[in-house]
């Protein structure tokens, strides 16, 4: 998904108590039609540098916001690496796990 419409907004969306409101673009290359346009300014590049300068002993690299502001993350490392997180700003972004990997989390995706 993330390659084949360089981010968006998967349809349906819907995951616990929350939807995903935009995957980060992964490239330069044009969008989808169907990529929300506030996505757009948000490249996958520069929440990565953002991310490694607020916490650059992180084992997670964010991919995308749910509709709660939540970043969405994968697990670089160890027992976590690819498997799903969000991390709340409420929180001080402290990771709570959502899933094993980015296929069972895209695969539970509902309405």
């Amino acid at each position: 998904f993330l390659l084949r419409h360089n981010g968006g907004v998967p349809s349906p969306g819907g995951f616990g108590d929350a939807a995903v409101a935009c995957l980060f673009a992964l490239h330069d290359q044009p969008w989808d039609l169907e990529t929300p346009g506030g996505a757009l300014a948000q490249p996958l590049h520069q929440i990565a540098v953002d991310w490694d300068d607020a916490f650059p002993e992180s084992a997670l690299a964010p991919i995308g916001r749910d509709d709660r502001d939540r970043l969405i993350c994968l697990g670089l490392r160890g027992d976590d690496r690819g498997a799903v997180f969000v991390a709340d700003p409420d929180d001080d972004y402290a990771p709570r796990r959502v899933a094993d990997s980015f296929a069972a989390f895209f695969g539970g995706l509902g309405g």
